[in-house]
């Protein structure tokens, strides 16, 4: 995999380019200078953009935290509201009988 050259090293380059006395490599440096410079200020828009979407990512995400909090406080709600309008029951469980067996016979 080929190492990607730094931007110094870049730089030093384009400059050595633009020095030149060959007017075709004057012209295609500038034109490589022109792209930099592009491609830069295309990187700082993509780098606000990544802010705004990472921004708008974090108020959807809280707001759908805070609907679902409101969403479980109100069926928590309908739940203590049918639980107080029940009357309240007591189960009694029956009492076991006794039966009485009658001694056999021998």
């Amino acid at each position: 995999m080929a190492r990607k050259p730094r931007r110094e090293e870049v730089e030093r380059i384009l400059k050595n380019l633009l020095e030149s006395e060959i007017p075709e490599i004057q012209a295609v440096a500038k034109q490589l200078t022109d792209r930099i410079r592009k491609l830069e200020e295309h990187s700082v828009k993509l780098q606000d953009y990544v802010a705004r979407i990472e921004s708008l990512t974090a108020e959807e995400a809280d707001a759908l935290v805070e609907s679902k909090i409101g969403e479980i406080v109100d069926d928590l709600e309908r739940a203590l509201g049918k639980r107080r309008q029940k009357p309240a029951t007591v189960e009694v469980e029956p009492e076991a009988s006794v039966v009485e067996v009658a001694p056999k016979a021998v």
